[in-house]
């Protein structure tokens, strides 16, 4: 089957088709001493972008179990049983782990990752992923 030669028309029609990958650009942020239990804002994903988180993980920093609620809130939205990924969460005292129910997450510009604890001494919060810009597939 011979091909068509190329025009501009279907050579436009070709770009229309074609899919852009989204640029991505290595991203990590720590939040130390989280010690309220009124949530408090760890991360939010700037206009414009899409976050793919890779890890997120806590260290309890304190003596004794860390209870850690961490929430997922969409833009504009507030933190509630409704966003809740875990609630009250044990933590072992002077531990760390990965919270699983995060990773892999992929948020849309706006939406912010919340979290509290139960201590006075904290916990410290580590995040890494991917910022994404343009539309991801």
């Amino acid at each position: 089957m011979a091909m068509s030669p190329m025009t501009p028309q279907n050579f436009r029609q070709r770009q229309e088709a074609e899919v852009v990958a989204p640029i991505r650009r290595p991203y990590s942020t720590a939040v130390n001493n989280v010690t309220s239990s009124a949530p408090e804002t760890l991360f939010t994903v700037p206009d414009g972008y899409y976050f793919e988180v890779v890890d997120f993980s806590v260290c309890n920093i304190e003596g004794a179990t860390l209870a850690v609620t961490v929430s997922l809130v969409p833009d504009g939205g507030s933190a509630s049983a409704s966003n809740r990924v875990y609630d009250a969460y044990p933590v072992a005292a002077n531990d760390s782990g990965t919270l699983t129910a995060v990773v892999g997450r992929l948020l849309e510009p706006g939406e912010f990752i919340v979290a509290s604890v139960d201590g006075a001494t904290g916990g410290n919060f580590w995040l890494s992923g991917y910022m994404l810009e343009g539309t991801p597939r």
